[in-house]
């Protein structure tokens, strides 16, 4: 009964597994297949298989089903949607992606003297070249028709495997291929042995090999690799990069094909690899990863950036395989040349020929020149990888800083404004004071909950505020930390070294501008999901703005850094060296 079950289910693409593991940590940890926890205890305990598709309000209005003791998912695909009945209560707080909403629709309806002002403040910085194309692209619809035959998007189905009752989890037939995982680590943590025993178990594949390459870990990582038959090298701190360490593994490594992983992913299911392997095969791919789905506790910032990450790549509702595009632009090849470490499936003998190279952006850089000597390399967004981090805004503002001389440096036409230091530190005090007077002011008088499109007329409004206002002479409001008082203290010092030079000026900054096209998405991302903004999203919220406001003031760092001349107030050196370091 339970495999036909599973087949009943796997067929109707009903189960979400990575929502259960989501939202059932334990199963996550107790190491088993999902769908058959589902099948064999998880709906008998309320637990439901995915976001459509209520267990206990299905039993709740459906008596007859409730007394048959039947599987109510089983029993809604094979009778109850066909007789009209409901799988969710009425009240639902979650939308359809809007996905080729105008990026300004919401000022464009309210501020045209604020798009004005922020157009000439955008030709003044980035130069009227610059703009035109920029609002071409804007007004445009997002996607590019000449790269559509180049990276064209494809739904990649599995019909071999989930169609055949047969072919259930336990009974697939191993592939003749030895893969070896490559992950670097220090300090894992705990759940590091969640990760290699569901590497261990994953179905299919004849052998797995586990490469570790750690660089001075002090807790159990090595233990716990060891415990596990793991290949270990061992590296000094002071040795590690990010290619370096990759590279040696995959030197170590005897597999016929490459695994690269980080140390706190984890895959969902134990069919995870095969799928990967079978589109790498079957896609004539040279290489394949997949996106990430953050954990149950990844913050709203986190959510957003992964939400918005694969948006610009075209993978949240599908698959996509890329190659070299017509335009070679760099928003063109980085759309078509993203590879990711934190899955990453390639051959040994095509990766023993390019290898990585650089200390950052190691993935997309050997995805690049992939495509760029012809070869065809995947991107799954069905697929995925449970995967987040909580970190804090003073690491955003080092990583808006890193990426920007990472991007500038991978490509050419990456476009660099024009800085003047002594005005980007005035016009940092002016936004982190702004930003400070948004949240504690106006989102403290805020009542909930309170829906969406007021929650965004007032963030507009508040922005518009910005017309008019002066740069200020100190600092009126006391920041609160979020738990990162190190953000607080680098800011206010550098705000210190010049920021209040332009005091009471009228702002003609280029930073709140910037900071608004970054919070524009954040509510997009919001009115996909919610409907309303309760107390605790909220609070996330305005977690979300500060680190927002660090990555801004990190991009910004960066273009002054590159735009340096050595005259300026700060010792921009010094900056350099304390921002790129552990990142």
């Amino acid at each position: 009964m339970d495999c036909y079950e599973y087949w009943v289910i796997k067929k109707s693409g009903s189960f979400d597994p990575i929502y259960y593991l989501l939202n059932n940590p334990d199963v996550r940890v107790a190491d088993v297949d999902p769908l058959m926890h589902f099948i064999k205890h998880g709906w008998q305990e309320g637990r439901s298989p995915s976001k459509d598709f209520n267990v206990n309000f299905y039993l709740d209005t459906n008596a007859d089903v409730k007394s048959s003791g039947m599987n109510p998912l089983v029993h809604y695909i094979r009778y109850g949607k066909a007789e009209g009945r409901s799988s969710l209560s009425g009240i639902t707080y979650s939308r359809k992606p809007r996905l080729f909403r105008k990026p300004n629709a919401l000022i464009s309806k309210r501020l045209t003297k604020n798009i004005i002002n922020m157009s000439v403040s955008y030709i003044r910085t980035y130069g009227f070249k610059v703009f035109i194309k920029k609002l071409i692209n804007n007004l445009l619809p997002r996607v590019n028709t000449k790269d559509i035959s180049a990276g064209r998007s494809l739904r990649i189905y599995h019909d071999k495997f989930i169609s055949n009752p047969i072919l259930v989890e336990k009974e697939i037939q191993p592939l003749d291929v030895k893969i070896s995982a490559v992950i670097p680590t220090k300090n894992a943590g705990s759940e590091f042995e969640f990760l290699i025993k569901m590497l261990k178990q994953q179905k299919g594949i004849r052998e797995i090999e586990l490469v570790i390459v750690d660089s001075g870990s002090t807790d159990d990582t090595l233990l716990i690799a060891k415990q596990h038959g793991a290949k270990i090298i061992q590296i000094k701190p002071e040795q590690f990069s990010h290619s370096f360490s990759r590279n040696l593994g995959a030197e170590n490594a005897s597999g016929d094909y490459l695994l690269f992983m980080v140390q706190d992913a984890l895959p969902p299911s134990r069919t995870w690899l095969y799928e990967l392997f079978i589109i790498l095969k079957d896609k004539n791919v040279s290489a394949i990863s997949c996106a990430e789905s953050p954990r149950e506790n990844a913050d709203l910032f986190y959510r957003f950036l992964c939400w918005n990450h694969y948006n610009f790549l075209d993978v949240n509702n599908g698959d996509r395989i890329f190659q070299l595009p017509e335009s070679k632009d760099q928003v063109s090849l980085r759309k078509n040349g993203q590879l990711s470490d934190l899955a990453c499936l390639i051959s040994k003998e095509t990766f023993s020929e390019y290898k990585f190279r650089r200390d950052y952006g190691e993935d997309l850089d050997l995805g690049l020149r992939l495509i760029k000597d012809g070869k065809r390399i995947a991107f799954s967004g069905e697929i995925r990888v449970i995967h987040s981090h909580n970190r804090p805004a003073y690491y955003f503002l080092k990583r808006g800083y890193v990426d920007n001389l990472f991007l500038k440096d991978m490509f050419s036409d990456f476009v660099i404004p024009k800085i003047d230091q002594e005005d980007l530190i005035a016009d940092i005090a002016f936004t982190y004071e702004f930003v400070n007077d948004f949240i504690q002011k106006d989102l403290e008088s805020l009542k909930f909950p309170i829906e969406n499109s007021a929650f965004e007329d007032l963030v507009v409004r508040a922005f518009e505020k910005c017309n008019g206002q002066t740069f200020p002479s100190k600092l009126t409001r006391q920041m609160p930390d979020y738990k990162d008082q190190q953000f607080v203290t680098f800011v206010e010092e550098l705000i210190n070294q010049g920021g209040f030079k332009k005091q009471r000026q009228e702002y003609n900054g280029i930073l709140v501008p910037a900071l608004f096209t970054h919070v524009n998405i954040m509510l997009d991302y919001l009115d996909t999901v919610y409907k309303y903004i309760g107390e605790n999203l909220a609070e996330e919220i305005k977690t979300c703005l500060f680190k927002q406001l660090g990555i801004m003031i990190g991009t910004y760092l960066a273009f002054g850094y590159l735009k340096r001349t050595g005259n300026e107030p700060i010792d921009l050196e010094k900056l350099h060296t304390i921002l790129k370091a552990g990142v």
